[in-house]
């Protein structure tokens, strides 16, 4: 299920991972730029955030939201670029596959 449509929100390159890893051992935390390129990242999101007003809306747990893939993407995307952040053979492209995705993992609709 898709909230817009298939095409939008593509891949493409990731932001290098060395700057924000050295924000996070300088400063103790990480603020990445965007995680999609061109105007995806503001599509993707805008759509997320009016699907979850529309859940809301209709009743639902904020939590249906990861029925549509572009929840998922946006998770992948964070993944991948945090595992190589994060793990201490960054840069190599491994290091998403020793990150565990915690399974509480919530969207919130305030």
């Amino acid at each position: 299920l898709h909230v817009m449509r298939p095409d939008r929100g593509s891949a493409g390159a990731l932001p290098p991972s060395a700057p924000l890893r050295r924000s996070l051992d300088r400063r103790g935390y990480l603020q990445s730029p965007t995680l999609f390129p061109g105007d995806a990242d503001e599509a993707t999101l805008s759509a997320l955030r009016r699907m979850l007003a529309r859940l809301k809306q209709l009743g639902f747990a904020p939590g249906f939201l990861y029925v549509f893939d572009e929840a998922w993407l946006v998770i992948e995307r964070c993944m991948r670029l945090l595992g190589d952040v994060l793990v201490p053979e960054a840069g190599t492209g491994r290091g998403v596959q020793q990150l565990v995705l915690e399974p509480s993992v919530f969207a919130h609709a305030l």
